[in-house]
């Protein structure tokens, strides 16, 4: 149903092989695939930094930068398709095939 493919928004996006509903529930994390890192240091903020979400004095990283859920690939937009509370997913109107799935990265 998702797959990762070179995007026109910025590198790599989240595209939908298929049609998705508007509300339907959508699989971009693993429930054990994010941590809470306070104040990383060196090779692992520049990472927070590019890829995490930053909270107070830590950021919500991927839990192995090896093995990223799909959702972390997710790319902004202003007019997003889908909508990130948490670690869960829902897409915020109907969404064609083939389109990418973007977040706006201030709701997270």
């Amino acid at each position: 149903m998702l797959l990762l493919r070179p995007s026109r928004t910025h590198g790599v996006g989240v595209f939908t092989t298929r049609a998705i509903r508007r509300g339907a529930t959508l699989p971009l994390f693993a429930s054990d695939d994010w941590r809470f890192v306070r104040r990383p240091r060196g090779e692992e903020r520049a990472l927070c930094e590019r890829y995490g979400v930053r909270e107070g004095d830590g950021f919500h990283c991927p839990r192995s930068w090896n093995r990223m859920s799909i959702g972390w690939y997710l790319n902004h937009s202003s007019r997003p398709s889908v909508r990130v509370d948490g670690m869960r997913s829902r897409a915020t109107r109907a969404i064609r095939a083939n389109e990418e799935l973007t977040v706006d990265y201030g709701d997270l």
